[in-house]
């Protein structure tokens, strides 16, 4: 492992850019190698066992690019795979929950959490918070499989995701929680949304900024700075969707034009 070598990144489709524009924010020098399982997505949807074994296939193909840590960019993947993934590779692997934990207040007392279905049933979020801030905290969570639809067609901030957001919502917001934590990466793009709904009030908590926040400090602690100036990107997909292009723009704020189509099931 080399330290120009690049930080593989991969998800269940494009929610995982989100992670990549804030990394690419902190850490504007390194490669980076982006793998979305589009072909296969949403992985929220699956069970444990076939999550694990979607994992286990896209860190592979992430090694065979070389790369020097792999940033699971998936709260699905996180939440039912990680330790599973640790225990197997000897890369150094992050996931999106702990450093999310890890940047709550020890003065919390009402969290709300949302996710896809198998983040909230997978309960990690609730297991670690409970190990960080004992039985103090209220926790509320909710699933909110909507939210991936609205953001891929550029409408997290529009008349429809306030009704939805509402629909899901309602109950959580009449419990006063004082921090919601957006557990899935395409979260990320209802900020203002969410906002709004919640009001000043409660501080929303950005997973994709708190795990690029932990890769910069692993790096510049472990001394694996990029030596070779301003690095690169490259971008594989199991597929290429038609409104891909368009997409992308949304979650990492530019379009996407070099990709490269891979048969994931190779490895």
């Amino acid at each position: 492992m080399g330290t120009n070598d690049p930080i593989g990144i991969f998800d269940s489709g494009v929610g995982g850019l989100t992670v990549l524009h804030q990394l690419l924010q902190l850490l504007p020098e390194e490669n980076f190698v982006y793998f979305g399982d589009t072909a296969r997505v949403p992985y929220g949807s699956k069970s444990r066992q076939t999550i694990t074994h979607f994992s286990f296939q896209d860190v592979n193909f992430l090694l065979s690019q070389e790369v020097k840590m792999v940033v699971v960019a998936c709260n699905s993947a996180s939440s039912n795979s990680l330790s599973e993934l640790k225990a197997k590779y000897e890369v150094p692997i992050f996931g999106v929950i702990e450093p999310t934990i890890a940047s709550l207040s020890e003065e919390i007392s009402k969290i709300g959490i949302i996710g896809t279905s198998a983040t909230i049933e997978s309960g990690s979020y609730q297991k670690m918070i409970k190990q960080k801030l004992g039985n103090k905290a209220l926790l509320y969570e909710k699933a909110c499989p909507l939210f991936v639809q609205l953001a891929e067609e550029g409408l997290s901030d529009s008349h429809i995701a306030d009704t939805v957001i509402e629909h899901y919502l309602s109950k959580m917001k009449a419990n006063s929680p004082q921090t919601l934590i957006l557990g899935c990466t395409h979260y990320p793009l209802f900020i203002n949304s969410l906002q709004r709904y919640f009001g000043d009030s409660v501080s929303l908590v950005n997973p994709a900024l708190e795990v690029a926040r932990e890769v910069h400090k692993y790096i510049h602690e472990n001394g694996l700075e990029n030596k070779n100036g301003r690095g690169d990107i490259r971008f594989y997909l199991s597929d290429v969707p038609r409104n891909f292009g368009s997409v992308s723009v949304n979650f990492l704020q530019r379009e996407i034009e070099d990709i490269t189509k891979i048969d994931i099931e190779r490895y």
